[in-house]
């Protein structure tokens, strides 16, 4: 059994449950859970090198649980630390 993370309840940007998604799983190290996620746009290597720190504009009720941003081409991702979100979900 793996517990799962409700991302939208915890990074506080819509109600847990909201409409059907899916369960995307992650392991870190010896920790093992599952984030409810309503669609995945894709898997893309980056450098570590290409994250950069959060502005003002990303300090948000999801700031403490951010590794930082990537640019993409004109997209910027906010990249998620999943060790914080699941150590902090239990």
């Amino acid at each position: 059994m793996v517990p799962v993370i409700d991302l939208k309840l915890r990074l506080g940007v819509g109600k847990a449950g909201d409409k059907p998604g899916r369960i995307l799983i992650a392991s870190v190290e010896e920790l093992k859970a599952g984030f409810t996620v309503d669609r995945l746009a894709g898997v893309k290597e980056v450098p570590a090198s290409s994250l950069e720190p959060l502005s003002g504009d990303e300090q948000d009720e999801a700031a403490p649980f951010l590794k930082g941003l990537i640019r993409v081409g004109d997209f910027t991702i906010r990249l998620l630390n999943a060790r914080r979100l699941i150590e902090f979900s239990f």
